[in-house]
């Protein structure tokens, strides 16, 4: 019964500080402004996309994605993206936006490095004010290229938790049923 509680409290501890480091971290590049940003009417014809985060971005071509998705649910064509506003900011160019309804998928990779990504929504039509493109002035932005339809994959980072959670409550189970057979931790010959 003492390992039961020796392990319980071990247990406990862990996950304490599995919280207590956890919760600074909540802290990464929460998007703050972008153009066209979520619920936006912009015009017809714009072709780049800012988004602007509260810390620090990496200049991470893998990490650091934008892909949009139009009205009818296809891909739009999306360049590279661009770290700008001094490590603050992403631009991307892409095909001139039809009327309708668009979601953009955008991930990057913060200067703490943990990967951020969230999805929004906005509206493209021809009374539409124009995108506000002045931040992607002077970028060196990558042509739109044919996009992925797939969107942002979810990062392995959750599954991951995933796993070594299920692998420390397999441990604990494991410890609790050892702890409970008969004859445990003597040796299997009779005396």
């Amino acid at each position: 019964m003492r390992g039961l509680l020796r392990s319980a409290a071990g247990f406990a501890a862990a996950g304490v500080l599995t919280l207590a480091v956890a919760a600074p971290a909540s802290a990464h590049s929460d998007l703050e402004d972008a153009s066209p940003g979520p619920g936006d009417d912009v015009a017809t014809g714009s072709t780049t996309v800012h988004l602007l985060f509260g810390e620090g971005v990496e200049d991470d071509d893998e990490a650091n994605q934008v892909t949009l998705e139009g009205p009818d649910g296809d891909a739009v064509a999306v360049g590279a993206v661009s770290v700008v506003d001094d490590g603050m900011g992403v631009c991307v160019a892409t095909d001139a936006l039809e009327p309708g309804e668009h979601t953009l998928d955008w991930r990057v990779m913060s200067v703490d490095g943990h990967l951020v990504q969230s999805r929004y929504a906005f509206e493209v039509s021809d009374g539409g004010e124009p995108a506000d493109g002045a931040a992607c002035e002077g970028a060196d932005l990558a042509a739109p290229e044919a996009a992925d339809a797939g969107g942002i994959p979810t990062p392995v980072l959750a599954g991951g938790g995933a796993v070594l959670l299920a692998a420390a409550v397999g441990a604990f189970v494991w410890r609790v049923r050892s702890d409970r057979r008969p004859g445990a931790g003597e040796g299997d010959t009779p005396a």
